[in-house]
């Protein structure tokens, strides 16, 4: 709050924004215009950015003579990201992260208010701090549990357990930090409690708004959800690689001597198509890499793999702690194979033996079906 008029841009390396984060203590630093292109060749440093500013973890260094620096760099104020993309293949980011929609013809007659007016907000955190300090942990334990109740209730089922409830508590902990600024305003003598009411009303809303996009964000970027995307993609080309028996393809001629076979069809089990773990592992990993992005470990694919669904649990023996099955290869050896559902892929296999894509229209990106926020005006 205050005259801030630094305004960084999205070039540039974590470590550096770290830096310049850590002067803006109890401040709003905004990062500005963010794109996928102008992400690092690995697609690691807005991730890292954001996971430390969420956690306020600090970044040290050393210096030329091998001492560490007296001070480490943490972000210690709000960061703010504006951009045309949103931070792809990590939902951990995502899950700590705000996301909102906003129209190309954006009104800014509310924003040009609030930048007229911005010097009057100076003393808004001291007094917040000292408000703050004043409440006893139960009060805001119930302000914690009512919200994140609120929030989680309605989406605790059709989605993983991890999602959702990181998802809550990024909306819980904003909704309880606003609430606590209306009562300090009410306090104060600021506003009525009438007013509190309405806008702790309206906040709740927009955050409930925002949760569904957040979390179509979070499960389209989890470690599961990249590895079958990415999968679908490389089974297209016959040539490449192939799943054996796959009756997808309609030209056997594709096949060459070059294709690496990363997995097998049976028609004894229709709905269930075996991958082997360590090839399709490392042939997805390289795929994605061509986009900035990454594919998680082999044990955390598998983890979220069996944790959403996709996996034939029937199959698996979980007293082994296994997520693979032992079974009979097309060389009538075994092997180790993860035993997926046909349907995670999309696909269904009909009884004339014709694989059916099932998937419908391309998953739509989230741009424009977020509903509109209202605006709190009246502060």
């Amino acid at each position: 709050y205050g005259q801030f008029d630094v305004i960084q841009n999205a070039t540039g390396s974590a470590k550096s924004k770290l830096g310049t984060g850590h002067n803006f203590r109890h401040a709003f630093m905004l990062v500005d215009d963010y794109k996928k292109a102008l992400n690092d060749p690995f697609g690691k440093e807005f991730p890292q950015l954001i996971q430390a500013s969420y956690d306020r973890t600090a970044r040290t260094a050393l210096k030329r003579d091998g001492a560490p620096r007296p001070q480490s760099d943490r972000m210690r104020g709000l960061l703010a990201v504006t951009g045309e993309d949103i931070v792809e293949g990590e939902a951990s980011s995502l899950a700590r992260s705000i996301l909102v929609d906003v129209p190309y013809s954006i009104n800014l007659t509310h924003g040009d208010v609030v930048k007229r007016r911005r010097a009057e907000y100076s003393g808004f955190t001291p007094h917040f701090i000292q408000f703050v300090l004043g409440l006893t942990s139960d009060e805001i334990k119930d302000m914690w549990d009512e919200y994140y109740a609120e929030f989680y209730a309605p989406i605790r089922v059709g989605y993983s357990k991890a999602a959702p409830n990181r998802v809550c508590e990024n909306l819980t902990m904003n909704m309880v930090a606003f609430r606590v600024a209306m009562e300090m305003m009410v306090a104060k003598g600021v506003i009525p409690d009438v007013a509190r009411d309405e806008f702790c009303r309206i906040h709740k809303k927009n955050l409930t708004m925002v949760r569904t996009s957040i979390l179509e964000a979070v499960m389209g970027a989890t470690g599961a959800r990249v590895f079958i995307d990415a999968l679908k993609e490389i089974i297209q080309n016959p040539a490449h690689c192939i799943i054996f028996n796959w009756p997808g393809y309609s030209e056997p001629q594709d096949i060459t001597s070059s294709s690496k076979v990363i997995g097998f069809y049976r028609d004894s089990s229709p709905d269930t198509v075996y991958i082997y773990p360590q090839v399709t592992h490392g042939m997805i990993s390289d795929h994605v890499k061509r986009n900035n992005n990454h594919v998680q470990s082999i044990g955390h694919v598998a983890r979220q793999l069996f944790d959403e669904g996709m996996m034939d649990t029937e199959k698996i023996n979980r007293d082994k702690n296994e997520y693979v099955v032992h079974v009979k290869g097309p060389a009538k050896v075994s092997v180790r194979a993860w035993p997926l559902k046909l349907s995670a892929l999309g696909y269904e296999v009909t009884k004339d033996g014709k694989l059916v894509d099932r998937t419908g229209k391309p998953r739509k990106e989230k741009d424009g079906n977020q509903p509109d926020l209202t605006i709190i005006s009246g502060l």
